[in-house]
């Protein structure tokens, strides 16, 4: 089987040109979808897997791709692209009005729920992808269609290491991880703060206008780690004994078997066997659901339960409930 993936990597649509770095731009969730999904197909289904770009330079996973054997090729007016599979992350007009031939199963890809994308968009796609129910919903005020399908996002766990933890009751160091823009930076605030008052030192790896809102802020009182690339990710978080994060942060924290407290646009709290089919409806930002009161000495207490019940506990959570090799089936089973 053949799988061509095409990408809008130009100005960065999808995070309307902003963190630029050198002659790329910083990885962020879009990247690290994409990172683990063609590992899932490469090495687990075997699959030949062809990625198109409108500027491939622009792409900041172009030279990692290449050294694992994916051809990152140019996209550019005129091509014809066969392949049983052609997925399409494409957020404006600018690739779709391009005169091409795209011969194969199409699938669109909804990355941010709020968009609103091209009608050339939602008409060339066979089907389209939603990663949260939430999605769906909000897609189809857009475009009403059958196309719609749920195909709930993860990652590829076999990237991230691993080991048994024996939880002595001590959480030493915690760190927040995401990208903070203004509608996901203000319920970590007094997070950060409660767990400073709890002697736990704290990090803080992200980018956008409240990371560096707070590193004005707090410069001394906590650790700032500048922006590190979806490969270096799984180095960074071994070394930390509790994960706040979102979105795939959430799932690359548990595929380290590390207890993850799920924080975006409010808070949620440890992530757990009996809530992770809720947080993961929507992509562990709370958004859409009710506050929640902040409870962090529970959090600490019930990590210690999971890690009583399981060594393994967040580990197989991730293998459970945010496997991209789950989300590489369905793809697969679209075209059937």
């Amino acid at each position: 089987m053949k799988i061509a993936y095409i990408l809008e990597a130009q100005k960065n649509p999808l995070y309307n040109g902003s963190f630029k770095s050198g002659k790329s731009y910083l990885t962020f969730g879009q990247h690290s979808f994409i990172l683990d999904l063609f590992l899932s197909l490469k090495y687990v289904y075997h699959i030949d897997i062809h990625f198109y770009s409108d500027e491939p330079i622009d792409f900041p996973l172009t030279d990692y791709l290449n050294n694992i054997g994916i051809e990152c090729l140019h996209f550019k007016p005129n091509l014809i692209i066969k392949a049983d599979i052609i997925i399409l992350d494409i957020v404006t007009n600018t690739l779709l009005k391009s005169k091409f031939n795209l011969i194969g199963y199409k699938i669109g890809i909804i990355h941010n729920y709020l968009s609103k994308y091209p009608i050339t968009f939602y008409n060339l796609s066979d089907s389209i992808i939603c990663m949260t129910p939430l999605a769906i919903n909000r897609q189809r005020e857009y475009y009403y269609s059958e196309k719609f399908k749920l195909c709930y996002q993860g990652v590829f766990c076999e990237r991230f290491s691993w080991t048994p933890h024996h939880y002595t009751g001590r959480i030493k160091n915690v760190l927040f991880y995401s990208r903070m823009d203004k509608y996901k930076g203000d319920a970590y605030e007094s997070l950060m703060l409660k767990f400073l008052s709890l002697g736990i030192s704290v990090s803080i790896l992200g980018a956008g206008e409240k990371f560096d809102e707070y590193k004005a802020k707090y410069n001394g009182k906590f650790n700032f780690i500048d922006h590190k690339s979806c490969i270096e990710i799984p180095t960074v978080l071994k070394d930390y004994d509790l994960i706040v994060s979102n979105g795939r942060g959430v799932m690359e924290g548990l595929s380290s078997n590390k207890p993850v407290i799920a924080v975006g646009i409010r808070y949620c709290g440890l992530i757990t066997r009996n809530n992770i089919i809720k947080y993961r409806d929507c992509n562990y930002t709370g958004g859409y659901m009710p506050d929640k009161v902040l409870d962090i000495d529970n959090d600490l207490f019930n990590i210690l339960q999971c890690y009583k019940s399981d060594p393994l506990y967040f580990r197989k959570m991730a293998l459970d409930y945010a496997n991209v090799n789950d989300f590489s089936i369905s793809i697969i089973k679209l075209l059937q």
